[in-house]
């Protein structure tokens, strides 16, 4: 605008339109081998449907013929991009329960379907729509907890890291087995993640914020007593194996942390959890352990910083899952476990980190590990102009810190150690690690607030 007024030419002349395919479909070829009701409603059914219907949290329905039709180019774009099922770990390195994503001939399907013209079949080879339960997957929960109050997102702005503090009541300590995160409003919610404060730190947080919640990015501003993991669109509830549980200290609040993403309009939002204690105490507990480090240092253009992070387990371990953490940055993260006598087991590889779409993955099997196998990270990140989701335009030095336009490069994995009784020294030092870790950042902060000298 500011070249126009001037009378000169635009240095970009013209810019590229962004926007949905309009898919438009002759029916005619209904006698196509490959047909909606016998080959495609199957595949969208298991993988699309839980998340693409009514209450689904997805801005679309995909259960019907005509919902497909409508966007069956558009499914087979985002299929072919890798965008969709949305599934971030790469195919063979790790092996994970519910993996989201279609196999080369599923994909085939779609693209024979639609080069016919989506043709929609004989009715009678339709499978059953899939049905979801109304109440909680799991069954009767043996304690609900509810947001204290709505809170309203606006129809446009930043997203929003908001964080609830939900009393638990509970007098006693007790084992969670499993959880369930219900949004009041799938349209609004992004992602969530539970935590535990035993301190009250969070209740002044919350005291000092005159808004429902406390709005934080990052993490919630303490060092959790427990936490239970998050939730993000398509995510279902999952009991611990047999014997194991989650230790919730009496007198704690659950801290929900919710990411809130503008929707176009304005909206509200009360969610709830649903958490199911052990019927007796568990043979086995189970903590987090975190990889990262804080010496995160990305320099403005560098378009393949590498950064490394590790932790050594000091006694043999169950590995339950694992919940890879970057920022906007972010573009490659690898984890694997070396054994001491050299084995290098796969965890969990992410080849192209999308953050919006951040989860835990479950592992098909708990990976059992022996004391001194060294847990490795490697993060890559992208500070240039190319990345599309740099928040600093021109790029500016990145380091270490809670805002999305900050960097972080973080594992989480939930463990259990193989021998009862080596829980303490597991917790010893992951906590050691952790409090190591954040002396190092408060050393950092000083350094780069200090003066320089005359």
């Amino acid at each position: 605008l500011e070249a126009v007024v001037a009378g000169e030419s635009p240095e970009v002349a013209s810019t590229a339109a962004v926007g949905c395919r309009i898919d438009t479909f002759d029916d005619a070829a209904s006698g196509s081998e490959v047909t909606f009701c016998r080959d495609v409603a199957p595949i969208v059914y298991a993988n699309c449907t839980e998340c693409h219907r009514a209450g689904g949290g997805s801005p679309f329905d995909l259960v019907t013929y005509e919902d497909l039709r409508r966007r069956s180019e558009q499914v087979l774009q985002v299929v072919h991009d890798g965008v969709m099922p949305p599934w971030q770990p790469r195919p063979g390195f790790g092996h994970f329960l519910n993996e989201r994503r279609l196999s080369p001939e599923q994909i085939d399907v779609l693209e024979r379907w639609v080069a016919a013209g989506a043709p929609r079949g004989k009715a009678g080879d339709l499978p059953p729509v899939p049905s979801f339960p109304e109440g909680w997957h799991l069954g009767e929960p043996d304690l609900v907890l509810e947001m204290p109050e709505s809170i309203t997102v606006p129809a446009d702005g930043p997203d929003l890291y908001q964080h609830f503090v939900i009393p638990t009541g509970l007098v006693g300590d007790r084992h969670i087995v499993a959880f369930e995160y219900q949004p009041g409003n799938p349209r609004v919610v992004h992602h969530s993640w539970l935590y535990f404060d035993d301190q009250g730190l969070a209740r002044q947080f919350d005291a000092d914020d005159p808004g429902p919640g406390y709005n934080r990015f990052g993490g919630p501003g303490f060092v959790p007593a427990a936490n239970l993991g998050g939730w993000g669109p398509g995510g279902l509830p999952r009991e611990l194996p047999p014997g194991l549980g989650r230790r919730i200290p009496g007198g704690s609040d659950l801290v929900l942390q919710v990411h809130y993403h503008p929707t176009g309009r304005e909206e509200t939002d009360r969610s709830r959890v649903a958490l199911y204690f052990a019927a007796e105490e568990p043979r086995r507990q189970v903590i987090d352990i975190m990889v990262s480090d804080v010496d995160i240092e990305i320099p403005a253009g560098e378009p393949r910083y590498r950064f490394d992070a590790c932790f050594t387990l000091p006694v043999e371990t169950d590995l339950l899952d694992a919940s890879p953490h970057m920022h906007l940055l972010g573009r490659e993260m690898k984890l694997t476990a070396t054994k001491p006598d050299g084995e290098v087991v796969p965890l969990v590889w992410i080849d192209d980190w999308n953050f919006y779409w951040q989860d835990h993955y479950v592992f098909e099997r708990p990976v059992r590990l022996p004391a001194g196998t060294r847990l490795d990270m490697v993060a890559w990140y992208d500070n240039s102009d190319g990345n599309p989701h740099n928040p600093h335009s021109p790029p500016r030095l990145t380091r270490y810190g809670e805002f999305s336009d900050d960097e972080m490069g973080i594992c989480y994995f939930q463990a259990a150690p193989v021998n009862p009784a080596d829980l303490l020294p597991l917790a010893r030092a992951a906590s050691a690690d952790f409090q190591a870790m954040m002396r190092r950042y408060e050393q950092n902060q000083l350094h780069q607030r200090r003066p320089a000298a005359n």
